[in-house]
């Protein structure tokens, strides 16, 4: 586990994500484990990631401080309200893209995908609004089967944790959106889609 957080981490940033599915399956699988050995099982993994933020964060400090380009991401220019609404449509098009992913693109720059508006008869508003709504269904689905089916439990909270850090929900990151960013989220998609082809 060591080894594999060492990799992760220091091949690219989302390795971090391993914390979360670590806490995921204890909550999910391992209630009754002794707690020496899931201490064990976090430090094994959580040591790599404590060494790859400091030395990011001293490299990071005789930086300048770095702009995010208003063409790369809109949604530093936008108001709270507007640049969530907007991050949460974008959370709904890297749904859709795994359901149907008919129309890639490898630059969703300024104007690829519209700011919300507040205009509610436009259809690019409304998809802020149907996504939030899955995405709080998604979530609900997710509690309830904490304790009636354990894998969608494990795969949704795993989808979600995986896609928090590129959501631009706690903080704007240098592109509104890239389908790179499903690489690991795609990993608790694929384990629902499992699951309701096995049952």
């Amino acid at each position: 586990l060591l080894a594999a957080a060492t990799i992760g981490i220091f091949s690219k940033e989302s390795g971090v994500v391993v914390m979360a599915a670590i806490f995921l399956y204890d909550m999910a699988y391992c209630r009754g484990t002794p707690g020496r050995i899931r201490v064990l099982g976090y430090l094994a993994a959580g040591l790599p990631i404590a060494v790859f933020l400091w030395v990011r964060s001293t490299v990071i400090a005789g930086l300048p401080a770095a702009m995010i380009p208003f063409t790369d991401n809109p949604l530093v220019g936008a108001d709270f309200w507007t640049a969530n609404l907007t991050a949460v449509k974008v959370l709904g098009k890297y749904l859709w893209l795994l359901v149907w992913p008919a129309n890639l693109s490898s630059d969703y720059s300024y104007h690829q995908i519209p700011l919300f508006a507040w205009r509610w008869g436009a259809w690019e508003d409304w998809k802020a609004i149907v996504s939030l709504a899955v995405y709080a269904g998604a979530g609900v689905w997710a509690v309830f089967c904490y304790r009636r089916s354990k894998p969608v439990f494990f795969c949704v909270a795993f989808f979600f944790a995986a896609l928090a850090p590129t959501a631009n929900l706690a903080m704007p990151i240098g592109t509104i959106m890239a389908e790179r960013f499903l690489y690991v989220p795609a990993i608790g998609f694929a384990g629902c889609l499992a699951w309701a082809g096995w049952r």
